[in-house]
C-alpha cells in the first residue's frame, strides 16, 4: 500500500537496543492524503451499494403487495375496472422504477470496470 501511495511509511528507531534491532526494519504507517481519498471513496461506494440494495428490496415488496390488489379486485362479483386499471398502472410504474434503478446500477458497474481497466 505504501508503494501505491496510500500509506506513508516512517522508520522507527526509538526502540533500538542493539545493532541487530537497528538493521531490522520497523516502520510506522499512516494514511496518506491519497489513501484517505481512497478510503472515503470506498465508504461512499459501499453506502451507495447498500442503498441500492435497500431500494431493490422495497421495490420487490411493493410489487408483491400490488400484485395482490388486482387479484382481490377481480374476485369481486362486479369488478371495478377503473380500480383494476389504476392498480395495474401503479404496478407498471413500480416496474419502471425498478428497471431504471437496474440500469443505473449497471451503468455504475460499467464505469467501475472502465476505470479499473485504465
Amino acid at each position: 500500500m505504501a508503494e501505491w501511495g496510500n500509506l506513508e511509511s516512517h522508520p522507527v528507531t526509538a526502540c533500538v537496543s542493539s545493532l541487530s534491532d537497528f538493521y531490522r526494519a520497523r516502520f510506522l504507517y499512516r494514511l496518506s492524503q491519497g489513501g484517505e481519498a481512497v478510503e472515503s471513496a470506498l465508504a461512499v461506494f459501499v453506502h451507495t451499494l447498500q442503498r441500492r440494495a435497500e431500494l431493490q428490496t422495497v421495490a420487490l415488496e411493493d410489487i408483491a403487495s400490488r400484485l395482490l390488489g388486482p387479484e382481490a379486485l377481480a374476485a369481486e362479483s362486479e369488478p371495478d375496472v377503473a380500480k383494476i386499471r389504476e392498480t395495474l398502472r401503479d404496478l407498471v410504474r413500480v416496474f419502471e422504477g425498478l428497471a431504471e434503478n437496474a440500469q443505473a446500477f449497471m451503468a455504475g458497474v460499467a464505469r467501475s470496470i472502465e476505470l479499473q481497466q485504465t
